[in-house]
């Protein structure tokens, strides 16, 4: 970032700040308004200035580029003149500039940190236009343009990721989700590269030996974050389908055979079908690309008219578990959404992130049950979305739903399980507070109102009650601008007939919040030797009688929030906490034995209940029933095995230790790796217990996975397999490893196997490998950044706590270089792979140091590592309490 520069043009700037269109701006400073990023005055007093904003982009792709150069056209109507108008670029401008036809140099410019001042003399009101010539970087990881370079086939994979406000760094702009505008890309690379961008492809040309230009149409008005184009050797594969919206896939050529087209088509067409009944929107662009990249950091991204993916992510090199299959299925849906929610309306700041990241996560959710209703999506939603929200929310760094940011180059840390994962959890209760048909009227209105433009949640709330004829005040009050989560408990005595005398709910604030949630509480009644019954009950305050159960016969257990349709910490009082955890493998209904089992898992980490208890009642459920070759697991669903089995572990690991804790290992290793499990329970359990296993017979199974290719009897591993069980020989220590190792790396059948080295090598307890690779974790350009957090996990392998102590000061040391320097997702994924490795008085410690040596370390990242430390701190209590 360019170093900040006091302009020589202040009273210009005095002007801006003392315009009469925003009033906030006229309290702002000259700091504030151009500090490094994009500060909220600024793009407030750029709104009320510019609109009709369309960027013509050239972009001369080569192979082998460390930097890309580029030209801009950039129009806008400008609505008040007078003053200098700041322009975001963090690259390298070319000496000459246009402003309007007149030709100017960077010296008529002043440069204050990121942002460039056309001067107010070159403007006019009306129409604009300034064009640039500029440079920027490009590597594997950290810029703006990426690039994969690809050891399969040689080529050079080159794509953009500019959310949530890296679009700057690429080209000059008014880099703000509120200022939408038109996109026209033109990309010169060589013949044999295919180009891929936001609007439909216009014409191809060539230009010389061995290259041509692609020009595209002018995409929809979109926000500069969703601004995307790729380029590079893919194939194009356009399945036959019918229909009026054009579908092509662009993959690597390796990645052909694996791809499911057939399933890929269908799952992407069929979503836009239901979405359009459903929003009655029709779907917003010309077409629906989809671009699979090796390398990519996240599972997708939303890019309208050519959404961007993890390659990995819907193409397996193996038979995908149950597990892959629901992510994909999730991910597609999720990303399909956006092209309502976020795309044709956009938030207006990044502190209403979760208008579409919440969104699109409860319509996914939608789409899955409706699409795929074996999968049980509900169901799966509990599993899946809500634990990483509690999780959070139950810490003191969590925040509100509405994050108020400040500066765009805080934007990262808005990103995490608040946004993706209670928010879309307040939207379920919602739809079951108004109906399908009131929450959908409210949201067709909501997209038809502030279609090609931006909304906040305001302006969501207002759709909602119009179309219900409900104030939703009150419950946005508490829901959406309220940091935390009730803790919610059952209270009741009883006569000396047994006969409850009276009952009450009582919910407390985690945080001891003043204010109570109102919510709708589902309580499944356990009578003894009775069927059981569901209430539904209001609950609006702290403490709330329940009369209908006065003169009733005290149940022999009971569960909160059986229907799973409010959000908060459901605890069980101690009779029905004994009781589920002998009577849980018998609760037929899914659903009711998920939410008792995240009841007993709140006790473990409320401190509540013994954890050797906890590991007892999962292991017990993890068991099997029948005789010889008739044994059957108790838990035949493969999502819900793998949640109790990875629930055990972590309980083992943190809480439990010495021989206590490895005999529960050697128990769930039994039940998993020597009885007779089905395939489709078998492969998750091993990428589970690959980290807890230390037994021989389970090296020797190890070893020979990584060579042959599958588990005994079980099924067929892809790479990614193969490289665990290798990382487990070498955390070990096996003689073999490093051998098994090389010869894997070697193995030219297997895709990417230079990433899953990278991830294995990580796992070594070699002190020399363990410091190259924190070495290479601070490294800006390679490896690449998904390398790196796939990793981390590898580098905290189980047993390593000792060598890894010395890094967690130091990871805590470069936290704000990871915020500046990763995309979204890594500063979190850092700070608690450091933290929670460790379960020491003396990481705590470490943690606590850290934050009384550093003051002013900005709120955001302090929340993070509160957030983290939250976990510690609970086993650490629990260790106490039960020795």
């Amino acid at each position: 970032m360019a170093a900040l520069m006091l302009p020589r043009r202040l009273p210009f700037l005095l002007a801006l700040l003392s315009s009469t269109l925003m009033t906030s701006c006229q309290q702002a400073s000259v700091d504030d308004l151009l500090a490094p990023g994009v500060s909220r005055d600024l793009a407030k007093h750029r709104r009320a200035r510019i609109q009709d904003l369309h960027y013509r982009l050239h972009f001369r792709m080569v192979p082998g580029m460390e930097a890309v150069e580029g030209r801009l056209q950039l129009q806008f109507q400008l609505l008040q003149g007078g003053e200098d108008l700041a322009l975001d670029f963090d690259g390298e401008l070319l000496p000459q500039w246009r402003c309007n036809g007149a030709e100017m140099a960077l010296a008529d410019m002043q440069q204050v940190a990121n942002h460039w001042m056309l001067p107010a003399a070159s403007l006019q009101p009306g129409m604009n236009q300034v064009e640039f010539g500029f440079r920027s970087k490009v590597a594997a990881t950290g810029t703006p343009l990426n690039v994969y370079r690809d050891e399969e086939d040689g080529g050079e994979y080159y794509y953009t990721l500019v959310v949530p406000a890296d679009a700057h760094r690429l080209f000059p702009c008014f880099d703000q989700p509120d200022l939408k505008a038109k996109f026209e890309f033109s990309i010169e690379a060589p013949t044999d590269w295919q180009v891929v961008a936001n609007g439909p492809l216009l014409d191809r040309q060539a230009v010389g030996e061995g290259r041509h230009r692609h020009d595209f149409q002018a995409s929809k008005p979109i926000s500069t974050y969703l601004m995307a184009f790729a380029a590079g050797p893919f194939e194009v594969t356009e399945p036959p389908v019918g229909g009026d919206l054009p579908f092509r896939i662009w993959h690597r050529a390796s990645a052909g055979e694996a791809m499911q087209v057939a399933d890929l088509t269908e799952m992407h067409l069929q979503t836009v079908q239901l979405l359009e009944q459903d929003f009655q929107v029709p779907y917003p662009f010309e077409k629906l690309d989809v671009v699979l990249l090796p390398g990519f950091p996240y599972g997708g991204m939303e890019h309208p008219g050519c959404i961007f993916y993890r390659e990995s992510a819907l193409v397996f090199d193996h038979t995908p578990t149950a597990q892959e299959l629901l992510r994909r299925s999730t991910l597609i849906y999720h990303e399909v959404s956006h092209q309502w929610f976020g795309n044709l309306v956009t938030m207006e700041w990044f502190d209403d992130l979760w208008l579409k990241e919440g969104f699109a996560t409860f319509i996914g959710y939608q789409v899955l049950q409706r699409r795929e209703p074996e999968l049980q999506g509900w169901l799966r939603f509990h599993q899946r979305v809500k634990p990483p929200a509690y999780q959070v929310d139950a810490t003191p760094g969590t925040v509100p739903v509405y994050q108020e940011l400040g500066n765009l180059f805080d934007a990262k840390s808005n990103y995490g399980p608040i946004v993706y994962n209670k928010a879309p959890s307040m939207l379920k209760a919602l739809h079951a507070l108004l109906g399908d048909k009131a929450f959908f009227d409210g949201v067709h209105r909501f997209l038809v109102d502030h279609a090609w433009d931006n909304a906040t949640w305001e302006d969501l709330i207002l759709a909602l009650q119009e179309a219900s004829g409900r104030d939703l005040q009150a419950w946005s009050e508490r829901w959406l601008l309220t940091a935390g989560m009730p803790k919610v408990r059952a209270h009741w005595q009883e006569d000396v007939r047994g006969r409850l005398q009276s009952f009450q709910l009582q919910q407390e604030g985690l945080q001891g919040q003043a204010h109570p949630w109102p919510m709708q509480v589902d309580l499944l009644w356990q009578p003894e030797g009775a069927a059981a019954e569901i209430l539904e009950i209001p609950l609006q305050e702290f403490e709330q009688e329940v009369e209908a159960l006065v003169g009733q016969a005290t149940p022999a257990w009971l569960l909160l929030n059986a229907k799973d349709r409010a959000y908060g910490r459901f605890l069980l009082d101690p009779v029905s906490r004994r009781r589920l955890a002998e009577e849980l493998p018998e609760i037929e209904d899914p659903m009711i034995r998920e939410v008792a089992f995240t009841a007993m898992v709140d006790a473990l980490w409320e401190g509540e209940w013994n954890p050797r208890k906890f590991v007892q009642a999962a292991e017990k459920l993890l068991g099997f029933d029948g005789e010889g070759r008739d044994l059957q697991p108790r838990l035949a669903d493969a999502l819900s095995h793998s949640r109790v089995l990875q629930a055990a572990l972590l309980a083992c690991h943190r809480f439990l230790q010495g021989d206590e804790a490895k005999a529960h290992f050697q128990y769930l290793l039994h039940l998993t790796m020597q009885l007779p499990l089905p395939p489709e329970l078998k492969l998750p359990a091993f990428r589970t217990m690959a980290r807890y296993g230390s037994d021989a017979w389970f090296l020797d199974l190890c070893r020979d996975a990584a060579r042959q290719g599958h588990l005994e009897g079980g099924p067929e591993l892809g790479t990614r397999d193969r490289f665990l069980a290798a990382a487990v020989l070498l955390a070990h220590g096996d003689p073999e490893a490093e051998t098994l190792l090389a010869e894997l790396e070697a193995d030219e059948s297997l895709q990417d196997r230079q990433k899953y080295a990278f991830m294995a090598r990580a796992a070594s307890p070699d002190p020399a490998q363990k410091q190259r690779t924190f070495e290479a974790y601070l490294q800006l350009s390679e490896p690449p950044e998904q390398w790196i957090q796939l990793s981390l996990e590898f580098f905290h392998w189980p047993g390593q706590e000792e060598l890894c102590f010395p890094y967690l000061r130091q990871a805590l040391d470069r936290v704000l270089w990871v915020k500046e320097h990763r995309k979204i997702f890594f500063m979190p994924a850092w700070i608690d792979a450091f933290i929670n490795a460790h379960s020491s008085p003396q990481a705590l410690e470490v943690v606590e140091d850290f934050l009384q040596a550093n003051p002013d370390l900005p709120l955001d990242v302090r929340r993070k590592l509160w957030q983290s430390t939250d976990r510690l701190r609970r086993v650490l209590q629990a260790r106490q309490r039960f020795p």
